[in-house]
């Protein structure tokens, strides 16, 4: 007969080695409806081509790629003022925008580079992009002077990196996250946490790569998730070119990861579904070892971004019909209650 203290020994191993199914979550109760804010579309504002709005301070900015503008709301959605107006500041598809102190700083995609500006928009200085900037971040050394990190598919004298990072005299102090081939075709999507560490996720992968501020490697997350197993098979398109990758998805149902976010001790990684049955995103919450304690949870509405306990979503309600003169977008913000 086996004694109890050996049968509750191997209760606990057998408890231990087993992983903890995902649970459903009841959005509203964990997500606080805080602030709503509708932007209405006009004659002098184009929600054409937008590309993540920033709610900062007193001001709305929302980068337009379409029409190289970024415009400047006051928080009720309110069109107040318009960077690069009368083309003065030469952007060319603005994707992100941020600030900091007496800065602002531009990710002026279209040219290459990341330009910094006064808060009256005259042009300070530019840091040149050998390859394309999807986001950067902005993080404070000791002295509390700002550093950039740069994500993108950048040159680094003979290879190809993800990240480059300058010092608060746009000096480029480090350059690391070697790229795979599927770099060529898909992107990347990366976040900080609260020490600044970086996590980064190609779109159509099932792993985080973790690395300090400084470009050190630190460790590989296995993501473990059933959202997953819908995601795209890279392995399918390792010998098409890009045109083909294109025709290829064409009729194809499948979901890609749109972000990655980080609160607390999670990461909130976010699908999106190519051929939306219902709703047009779902959200995994994973553990620090890559465990989904929280799978499958459907929105309408894109993550923006998640700073401390508030989680910023939007909706973009473009013109749907030649009838339909202006659109519109949703700025959410949540509270966090996890």
């Amino acid at each position: 007969m086996i004694k109890k203290n050996t049968l509750l020994y191997i209760t606990l191993l057998i408890m231990a080695s087993c992983k903890q199914a995902p649970q459903k979550i009841d959005f509203k109760k964990h997500f606080l409806l805080k602030n709503e804010i509708t932007i209405n579309e006009t004659k002098n504002l184009s929600l054409s081509g937008i590309r993540d709005p920033r709610i900062l301070k007193d001001s709305i900015y929302i980068p337009s790629y379409a029409t190289n503008n970024i415009y400047v709301c006051d928080i009720k959605g309110n069109l107040k003022n318009m960077i690069n107006k009368d083309d003065d500041l030469m952007l060319r598809m603005p994707y992100q925008i941020d600030v900091y102190k007496d800065k602002i700083y531009i990710n002026d995609r279209g040219n290459h580079q990341l330009k910094i500006t006064d808060l009256n928009y005259k042009e300070l200085s530019t840091i040149k992009i050998q390859g394309q900037v999807d986001q950067f971040f902005l993080i404070q050394d000791k002295n509390d002077d700002i550093n950039i990190i740069a994500q993108g598919v950048q040159q680094d004298q003979m290879e190809i990196v993800l990240f480059k990072k300058f010092d608060s005299s746009n000096k480029e102090v480090a350059a690391f996250g070697a790229s795979s081939k599927e770099t060529k075709i898909f992107s990347w999507k990366s976040c900080l946490d609260s020490a600044n560490n970086v996590y980064c996720i190609n779109t159509i992968e099932k792993k985080i790569n973790a690395y300090s501020k400084d470009g050190k490697y630190l460790k590989k997350i296995e993501l473990n998730s059933p959202t997953l197993e819908t995601l795209l098979d890279g392995k399918e398109l390792d010998d098409k070119t890009a045109t083909e990758v294109v025709s290829y998805l064409k009729d194809k149902s499948y979901t890609s990861i749109k972000n990655i976010n980080c609160y607390k001790n999670y990461f909130f990684v976010q699908y999106e579904n190519s051929k939306p049955k219902g709703t047009k995103y779902v959200l995994d919450i994973f553990n620090s070892d890559g465990d989904a304690v929280f799978s499958g949870i459907t929105m309408d509405d894109l993550i923006l971004k998640i700073e401390g306990k508030t989680m910023t979503t939007l909706r973009n309600e473009a013109q749907k019909t030649t009838a339909d003169q202006f659109g519109k977008i949703i700025l959410k913000q949540y509270q966090i209650e996890l």
